[in-house]
């Protein structure tokens, strides 16, 4: 097979043309017709393997069931790591949390270094890395560490047969693994569905901060407007979106745990920050760029008004957030993804995105300001 590939030196257009080899690559869909789903693959590779590496979005309980007794084996008598990476942040049920602490807990007791891992920044990618005496096999593709992903759903895997390339996904994987992107189970604070849905129910509601509407200063004359685009798609873990950041450490428990799915804060550009209107800070100490300052943003949802203590702080005054007088970042959070929510364009534990905020009709926090250290915070859908 020849391959042609062109490179541009000045004005001249080279052509180099090279012979490399046939690959191949055995394409696995999971068509029955076919008899080609990754469940027989799997199969096949880990009767002999003394070495499983997986890295996946999700898994299913019964295949790791189904596959229990090969899987120990391989950890008795070589290494077997296996990398989840989507449930840091969607949460497991309870039955799938006690798997794979189960699992975790006999893979360890022969090899410290074996077990499973959950990655606390989300990977959605699929690798399987067998390995026996002799013979290494790697797969890439889009089947998850279940029976759907194994046989029931097309899916999309291939054979790695390229050695450049088999050598770059096993290094690849190998960071997946690294304990920057992935913490040992027993070092996370696993989230269940059910923990989820009782930390939301509980935390503190915008009624904490509602105020009656004789209470608002005059907004229909500000002095000026500061509007602060919202770049979610340049900001996936942070701004809108820290709850897909790596989380923290719990102090109590010493595990790592997400942060909160209403904490929020706004992240400002330098154009945004030389607006006249930008809220006001200082700097905290000479020689230095971090500013902080405060002031008062009013708002409205639904009908309801509400009075917010808010920060400035960071770099250059570039973030913008709910004060902890006012219940933290959360709740800058909950008023932002809360109209979100409540406009069917967001649930919760989704990735906010520049589509979402096109569905929903602003891309925009805009902050009109009514006197010195007050401002009306407007996040409501342009009209049509």
């Amino acid at each position: 097979m020849s391959t042609v590939k062109c490179f541009e030196s000045g004005t001249k257009l080279y052509i180099q043309q090279f012979k490399c080899r046939k690959m191949k690559n055995k394409l696995i869909t999971n068509q029955k017709s076919t008899k080609n789903n990754f469940d027989i693959i799997f199969r096949n590779n880990i009767k002999n393997a003394n070495k499983l590496f997986v890295a996946t979005g999700y898994f299913g309980v019964s295949v790791i069931n189904k596959y229990f007794k090969d899987i120990i084996n391989i950890g008795e008598n070589g290494e077997c790591k296996i990398l989840i990476g989507m449930v840091y942040h969607s949460g497991l049920t309870q039955k799938q949390s006690n798997t794979l602490v189960m699992l975790d807990n006999i893979l360890r007791k022969s090899n410290p270094e074996n077990g499973i891992y959950i990655s606390i920044k989300p990977y959605h990618g699929k690798i399987y890395l067998f390995e026996s005496a002799h013979v290494k096999s790697i797969y890439v593709g889009s089947s998850n560490f279940s029976a759907d992903g194994f046989a029931s759903r097309h899916e999309c895997m291939v054979i790695v047969e390229d050695d450049e390339i088999k050598s770059g996904v096993e290094t690849y994987l190998y960071k997946l693994l690294s304990l920057d992107i992935a913490k040992p189970i027993s070092q996370v604070e696993l989230q269940t569905k059910k923990t989820q849905l009782n930390k939301t129910s509980i935390s503190k509601l915008l009624t904490d901060y509602e105020v009656p509407k004789n209470q608002l200063p005059d907004i229909t004359k500000p002095i000026g407007l500061c509007s602060i685009e919202l770049r979610v798609d340049d900001q996936p873990r942070s701004s809108l979106n820290l709850y897909f950041d790596k989380g923290r450490i719990n102090r109590a428990t010493q595990l790592y745990a997400p942060r909160p799915w209403y904490e929020v804060e706004i992240t400002s550009k330098k154009s945004e920050r030389q607006n006249k209107f930008y809220p006001k800070s200082s700097k905290i100490n000479a020689g230095f760029n971090s500013r902080k300052g405060i002031f008062i943003a009013y708002a409205k949802d639904r009908g309801k008004f509400y009075k917010f203590d808010m920060c400035v702080s960071s770099d250059d005054g570039k973030a913008i957030f709910t004060s902890e007088k006012s219940g933290g970042r959360q709740t800058l959070g909950k008023f932002i993804k809360g109209k979100l929510e409540s406009s069917g364009v967001l649930t919760i534990g989704e990735r906010i995105t520049s589509d979402i905020l096109f569905e929903y009709g602003k891309q925009t926090l805009d902050f009109y300001k009514i006197n010195d250290g007050v401002y009306f915070l407007d996040f409501d859908p342009k009209k049509i």
